[in-house]
């Protein structure tokens, strides 16, 4: 008798062992599953964020920051911050789409009298030279030799 309830014994511990071995595979497949679905979630954030980042880069380059950042409903900050994620190159192809070619990029002309403030340079109409135009070594304006 003591031979049978052993092998009662042994049966019983191997159905147990198969059900465990079930369910540590069926959660092993769900861990997998549910890592699929989070990197498949990662992928499609970056893909929306480089999407958002490459519109607001390119309503940047068609506008001033802080009216694209107006239009857009974001900060002035997350319109550069646009700009410096955006891929270049997608949005100089699509700046030419939407105008037909390209657009240069914004610069802000420089106020009267900033050069002497900034540099020590003289302003040429003091100097003889054309007025308006601002006279000095390269390497004074800048601060080095060369």
């Amino acid at each position: 008798m003591a031979s049978k309830a052993t092998n009662d014994a042994v049966q019983l511990l191997r159905r147990r062992q198969q059900a465990e071995e079930g369910a540590l595979t069926s959660a092993l497949a769900a861990t997998g599953a549910a890592e699929r679905a989070r990197r498949r979630w990662e992928e499609e954030s970056a893909r929306l964020d480089a999407s958002e980042d490459a519109g607001l880069a390119v309503l940047a380059a068609l506008l001033p920051v802080e009216v694209a950042a107006r239009l857009a409903g974001v900060s002035s900050a997350r319109v550069r911050q646009a700009q410096q994620r955006a891929a270049a190159e997608v949005v100089a192809a699509r700046v030419e789409e939407l105008t037909g070619g390209t657009v240069a990029g914004r610069r802000r002309a420089r106020r009267e009298g900033r050069a002497e403030a900034v540099g020590g340079g003289v302003p040429a109409a003091s100097g003889g030279a054309e007025a308006g135009s601002v006279v000095g070594a390269p390497s004074v304006l800048r601060g080095g030799d060369g």
